[in-house]
């Protein structure tokens, strides 16, 4: 078969003896072509793909400032088509995925989301996506270039089948609940946040947290940056202020409603009392953000072999409680509370396991139950205690609102078991509070109203599963790390617990972050106990 420019000529062997030397003269170049329709109108489509180009930038200068993120979608598309294409090797950026995801909690945690970048026609370019977007790639570029990083995922995610799957449920309905939105722009860029910093951190804890010494290393990692939350806020409380307001550079301020609603004055209402936030946009977030980061440190001060990481404990836990006060937060002192309580129980049985001589876990086992008598009647009978634990007439006000959008969102929720849309439970609900501000209180009811019935079953399976997970690594493995099992559990029930007050999602990527690390470290767990099962007791050697 003999290519010529433009057309196709087949030549028989029989007949190639009979072929004139200059029809031979030119052999096969890249310029000849066959007689396929690209190849033979190769020009026209090139002009074809130069007026798309041409009329999508017309559209995106025209309509960018309305409805960026769809039209960001086709370089989204053209860059995931291109990570991809790339070929596979053994030298995948597994490394980087951990040191990004430290950075990443740093940009979470302590730098304020509000302080950002801000051009024009653009979203903010604040930290959490300076780090978490790239973190995010390296992510996908190890899925598509490593086998063996594939494998390993795959094999960690075999372990924890209930925790993947619910999470692949919520996600999926997620996804779906953008056609049905009334909003689909405002579902859509939800969704993306979702996706990058919610389902993308499980899997990346997943990798990362397989490795022995990770967690530990993360969880003194979260600690410090507990404490240094815990002094800017500390720090705010005696400017009755956040100290950067007035000090921002102009380079990192955005002029946004609900930024100078944050950096304005924030107290109760009921009693002008101002509750400290630090980086957080709410008391509230700060008070969730305690309560799962608090049970870590009383981890530490019950079980670190160090005496000087025990101190460092001991002196934390009243700097913490301080805070604590200052948010003047319910959630903030039940989640502090349950986080001595819970672990103290559970420290109490692992001690009545591993040191049968010792009386002091049977003990506390023993006086649990008189303890949490005495906790709960002083909570009703010293006012002190009442108001910090049930709130006082200062917090009537925020508990008859969320009374009353229950009442109200809950009949909307079952009539539409399938859900509005991801992002449109405020919306949805069109609840006012007393200042005109459409808000909605209950992170369970926004579920309900965004996700449907399935989706908040598919939510509260994978926070409830992960728990299940934790409970049993920590009955029966050896591996020191798994002590970890504990204070992780408590943190994801104080997750679940602020969830039915709080409906903001300033710590979902932290939430995530934690049962990916629960299902790695059940992988591990299971690795462990199959090692067990195929050792071969000395005593049965010949």
């Amino acid at each position: 078969m003999i290519f010529r420019r433009g057309k196709k000529t087949l030549v028989s062997e029989a007949a190639s003896d009979t072929v004139a030397p200059e029809s031979l003269a030119h052999p096969v170049l890249a310029n000849y072509i066959g007689d396929r329709f690209v190849d033979r109108n190769r020009r026209l489509l090139l002009w074809i793909f130069a007026g798309m180009v041409a009329f999508y930038g017309m559209v995106f200068a025209v309509f960018s400032p309305f409805m960026l993120a769809p039209l960001l979608s086709p370089m989204a598309i053209l860059l995931m088509l291109f990570i991809w294409l790339l070929p596979d090797t053994d030298r995948a950026p597994t490394e980087l995925i951990a040191r990004f995801m430290f950075a990443y909690l740093i940009a979470l945690l302590v730098w304020p989301d509000y302080l950002a970048l801000q051009i024009p026609g653009m979203p903010w370019i604040s930290a959490i996506r300076l780090v978490g977007i790239p973190m995010v790639v390296m992510l996908l570029i190890c899925l598509s270039v490593s086998p063996r990083f594939r494998a390993e995922l795959k094999e960690v995610m075999d372990a924890v089948p209930v925790l993947w799957k619910s999470l692949a449920i919520f996600a999926a309905i997620s996804v779906l609940s953008v056609g049905l939105s009334r909003d689909s722009s405002t579902s859509f860029s939800k969704l993306i946040i979702a996706i990058l910093y919610w389902y993308a951190m499980f899997f990346i804890a997943l990798h990362v947290f397989r490795t022995p010494g990770r967690f530990e290393r993360m969880a003194y990692f979260l600690w410090g940056i507990l404490m240094f939350d815990c002094g800017i806020a500390l720090w705010e409380g005696k400017l009755q202020a956040l100290p950067w307001v007035g000090h921002t550079p102009s380079f990192l301020q955005v002029n946004d409603p609900v930024v100078l609603k944050i950096l304005s004055f924030h107290g109760r209402t009921a009693s002008g009392i101002y509750r400290i936030q630090g980086k957080f946009t709410t008391a509230l977030g700060l008070a969730e953000f305690i309560g799962m980061g608090t049970p870590l440190v009383v981890f530490f001060l019950l079980n670190a072999k160090n005496w000087m990481v025990r101190l460092a404990a001991l002196i934390s836990l009243p700097i913490i409680f301080m805070t604590v006060i200052g948010t003047d937060s319910r959630l903030a002192m039940n989640s502090y509370i349950l986080s001595f309580f819970i672990y103290i129980l559970v420290w109490s049985f692992q001690r009545w396991r591993s040191r049968k001589d010792s009386i002091i876990g049977p003990a506390l086992i023993l006086a649990y139950p008189f303890m949490a008598a005495v906790l709960y009647i002083a909570s009703l009978t010293v006012t002190r205690i009442h108001n910090a634990v049930w709130g006082g007439g200062a917090a009537q006000a925020s508990t008859i609102a969320r009374q009353m959008q229950m009442a109200k969102g809950l009949p909307m929720a079952l009539s539409h078991p399938w859900g509005y849309g991801i992002g449109m439970a405020a919306t949805t609900l069109n609840f006012a509070n007393p200042a005109g501000e459409i808000s909605i209180d209950s992170y369970f009811l926004s579920l309900g109203l965004e996700y449907g019935v399935i989706g908040f079953l598919a939510f509260m399976t994978m926070f409830i599963a992960a728990i299940a997970y934790s409970a049993m690594a920590l009955t029966h493995s050896d591996d020191p790390e798994m002590q970890f099992m504990a204070p992780l559990s408590i943190s994801i029930a104080n997750f679940l617990l602020s969830k039915s007050i709080l409906s903001q999602q300033d710590n979902h990527s932290l939430a995530f972050l934690l049962i990916g690390a629960i299902g790695a470290m059940y992988y591990r767990y299971q690795k462990e106990q199959k090692n067990k099962a195929y050792t071969i007791p000395s005593s049965a050697n010949p």
